[in-house]
């Protein structure tokens, strides 16, 4: 429940956000499309990972990392924790 929270509160403030600072279109869909498949992701590795002792903790900070970088994001936050 916390995880679909996060992701609804990020893109609401990516929203709010784009509109005030009149970011483009075009990475606004950038940054919205790397949070869900970032998101999709992190739930992949928890979901497998959690056998053999992988997982990421998802709070506002994962989620901001993930929504920012995307993959990489993810790839990320597995070395740093």
């Amino acid at each position: 429940m916390d995880l679909i929270f996060y992701f609804v509160v990020g893109i609401v403030i990516l929203t709010v956000l784009s509109f005030v600072l009149k970011l483009s279109f075009r990475l606004i869909v950038k940054l919205l499309m790397n949070a869900v498949v970032g998101g999709i992701i992190i739930l992949l590795i928890n979901f497998f990972g959690g056998s053999i002792g992988i997982s990421i903790d998802l709070n506002i900070f994962s989620a901001l990392i993930v929504g920012i970088f995307g993959i990489l994001g993810v790839i990320i936050l597995l070395i740093v924790g």
